[in-house]
């Protein structure tokens, strides 16, 4: 509403959400504007909560039980803001009231029938998420790319292939990366040579080309054979040749930095490049492609 966009209702064909919530607008110019958001509900790590006109009711959830067990706490919040007072014996009648209404909320924006939140979600992905794929294929120019919706290696055999041309032997750079220095992976031609590393938490696993990257076009592919959700075997090929070879390892999410193509954008993977920015591949690629392939443990 700030800009005067309505959002669509349709986008491709697809119906979108309502857009819930209320305004803040008005508080931009006004720091003492009156409450706008009588009603609000949230559903945290399968904790509850609701908000209406000066009450809030909490549940906390304790893993492993029924929700119909959780026990409620009320708070006056235009009285007590700092939620020090439980006054959920005093007012049986207001609590029920918020409980109902929490409900009533839960349904409309979807988050019905409640379950636990676990772990296991970090790596849920839903039948349309954009991570639900084999096969990703960036181009030149390409944003930053969500570790939501990055390839997951962490739990894969995966390749990656970039058809790149230097035009002298002093062209390097990034060609992907994702993660920090704490975490991450980064693949990369310096000083003449094709590198991987996988940083696990400062624990690095480095693959050098014995072999020099050539001028003119090559093609450069990392191929990564799991065999343990901890590492793999790691292998580097320069126009089909093999140039290199060891023991990578892994970590399931290596960081929630996101992924870069064609440069190390935020804070850089290897310390090897540390001081070279973004470290930016100077020449030309036609792309970065990941392939994955599931890796299931052995029983």
């Amino acid at each position: 509403d700030v800009l005067d966009i309505e959002a669509p209702k349709v986008i491709k064909g697809i119906k979108q959400m309502p857009m819930y919530g209320t305004s803040i607008a008005s508080t931009f110019s006004n720091g003492n504007a009156p409450e706008v958001s009588k009603t609000y509900i949230t559903f945290v790590a399968s904790d509850r909560a609701v908000y209406n006109e000066g009450w809030k009711a909490v549940a906390r959830h304790e893993r492993g039980t029924s929700f119909d067990n959780d026990v409620w706490e009320l708070y006056k919040v235009s009285e007590d803001y700092t939620e020090s007072h439980n006054v959920a014996d005093k007012y049986p009648d207001k609590l029920k009231e918020l409980q109902e209404l929490f409900m009533s909320e839960a349904k409309k924006l979807g988050i019905l029938p409640l379950r636990e939140i676990t772990a296991a979600d970090a790596s849920y992905l839903h039948e349309d998420s954009a991570a639900n794929r084999s096969t990703f294929k960036y181009y030149p120019g390409v944003g930053r790319i969500s570790n939501y919706a990055a390839p997951r290696v962490g739990s894969h055999s995966f390749t990656i292939t970039a058809p790149v041309t230097r035009e002298n032997s002093a062209v390097s750079g990034v060609l992907a990366a994702m993660g920090d220095e704490m975490g991450g992976y980064s693949f990369y031609i310096k000083n003449n040579k094709l590198v991987f590393v996988y940083n696990k938490f400062e624990e690095i696993s480095r693959i050098t080309s014995n072999i020099d990257v050539p001028t003119g076009k090559s093609e450069l592919k990392f191929v990564f054979n799991r065999t343990s959700m901890t590492g793999g075997t790691g292998t580097l090929f320069i126009n089909g040749k093999k140039a290199g070879e060891g023991e990578i390892k892994t970590t399931n999410n290596p960081s929630f930095e996101g992924l870069s193509i064609g440069k190390d954008i935020l804070k850089r993977v290897d310390k090897e490049y540390k001081d070279q920015g973004e470290f930016e591949f100077t020449g030309e690629f036609d792309y970065v492609q990941f392939d994955l392939t599931k890796f299931t443990p052995q029983k």
